[in-house]
């Protein structure tokens, strides 16, 4: 297993805010919101090819 995963009591997870932002920027997407509480979630949109906010 990974570091951030666990199994409690099925396969959890968890990322870094830094390990999103990477995922979602190299998927087209600008992060908008990220928080940790009161659960992790974040807020991203679609970009287009020069990275800027998809119309």
């Amino acid at each position: 297993m990974e570091i951030g995963t666990s199994l409690e009591p099925n396969l959890v997870r968890k990322f870094t805010q830094a390990e999103i932002t990477e995922e979602l920027t190299a998927g087209g997407f600008e992060i908008k919101y990220f928080a940790r509480a009161p659960y992790g979630h974040a807020v991203a949109v679609a970009t287009g090819p020069d990275h800027e906010p998809a119309t």
